[in-house]
């Protein structure tokens, strides 16, 4: 593929497509909580700071480790993001950095997954709020932010493999 008088490879593009919606998607609604019949949900951004869920405002204290986990690989997204954007300009063919956005994208998928399986249920509570919300019947759910983010980083995983080929 050209841009300009320059020759980029088209995974290089696919790389930097899915690595901003990486990072976009942990300001989306990842989780959805369900409490006394009215719904909220919940970005990446909220997971760090503390949100309001009408009867009680959680604090970054009443969550648990998972909470860190769609903020890792947000950073990670802005990592391969700006190597990818380095890219574009200048001839990134080092075997041995592709391999390592390669293996970092992998963990980074499992750690999306384990968020998709943990993080949206009530295991994303601790202490008595997890007692509070479990004794109010509260429901939890996956939203769009936390498919958008497995989604992408897969498809960046899956370009950087390819881009490591290239450097071969």
């Amino acid at each position: 593929m050209k841009i300009g008088d320059k020759d980029v490879s088209k995974w290089t593009m696919l790389m930097l497509i899915g690595s901003i919606l990486m990072f976009a998607s942990f300001f989306l609604s990842l989780v959805g909580v369900e409490v006394l019949g009215k719904g909220f949900a919940i970005s990446g951004l909220e997971l760090l700071s503390g949100f309001d869920i009408g009867i009680k405002e959680i604090g970054a204290n009443d969550l648990s480790f998972y909470r860190y986990i769609p903020a890792v690989c947000a950073l990670i997204g802005v990592l391969v993001a700006a190597l990818s954007f380095a890219s574009l300009f200048n001839e990134v063919d080092n075997k041995r950095l592709m391999t390592g956005v390669s293996i970092t994208l992998t963990i980074t998928l499992l750690l999306q997954v384990i968020f998709l399986m943990g993080g949206t249920s009530i295991e994303l509570f601790t202490g008595s709020v997890k007692n509070m919300l479990n004794g109010l019947g509260s429901t939890f759910r996956p939203m769009f932010g936390i498919y958008l983010s497995v989604i992408s980083t897969f498809i960046t995983g899956m370009a950087s493999t390819y881009r490591m080929r290239e450097c071969l």
